[in-house]
């Protein structure tokens, strides 16, 4: 009876002991999630610029791999080259790249909702604007990356080792210069079946 009960409390003593572990593991876990996944950062204000954390709601802007959301009503203006590779950017409202430097995005995928607008500025004057895409570009409103005569434009290049595709039924897809790069093997292409589409 005496070793029963030693048992016994040996072995709520490693349950107790246990649960702090198992909640400690949970909440890596998630931080580990998070971290892989990155987080969304979603446009607040009028007309705002993509280097200011109050654009993004909070202090900081966002890094790599975090998901971007140009919220509808909203105007941002990509006024520098953040250096990092972005998730996904989802355009409901505006985004523009700045009038006269020339600015690089990178990201895994642009969707951009009927409702949005993504371009170069109309009154600009540089051409060498960059998007560089590792997965699919889907255009549900306007895509306009050629502007005042040709004065301002942005070129895109796919890359990455799969299929990708190009599509969408927006009204406007103005395009520069589209570039596919994804390495020396001819197993991979891009699908393109956009509308509305100009070159």
């Amino acid at each position: 009876m005496k070793h029963f009960c030693s048992l016994l409390m040996n072995v709520t003593t490693l349950q107790t002991s246990l649960k702090p572990i198992r909640v400690n593991l949970s909440v890596l876990f998630i931080c580990m999630f998070s971290i892989c996944y990155g987080a969304t950062y979603t446009s607040t204000g009028t007309t705002t610029n993509w280097n200011l954390g109050t654009t993004w709601g909070g202090v900081s802007t966002p890094g790599s791999g975090d998901n971007v959301v140009i919220a509808a009503g909203t105007t941002v203006i990509i006024n520098t080259s953040p250096g990092v590779t972005l998730g996904s950017i989802t355009v409901n409202g505006t985004l523009e790249f700045q009038a006269g430097t020339s600015r690089a995005l990178v990201c895994t995928s642009v969707s951009v909702a009927s409702t949005g607008t993504f371009r170069t500025n109309a009154s600009g004057t540089v051409t060498g604007h960059t998007l560089s895409v590792s997965g699919s570009i889907t255009n549900g409103g306007t895509l306009d990356f050629y502007t005042n005569s040709g004065n301002a434009a942005a070129s895109i290049t796919f890359t990455g080792s799969s299929n990708t595709t190009f599509s969408g039924a927006g009204a406007t897809t103005d395009i520069y210069l589209i570039t596919v790069n994804k390495g020396s093997s001819p197993t991979y292409a891009v699908d393109l079946t956009v509308s509305n589409f100009t070159v």
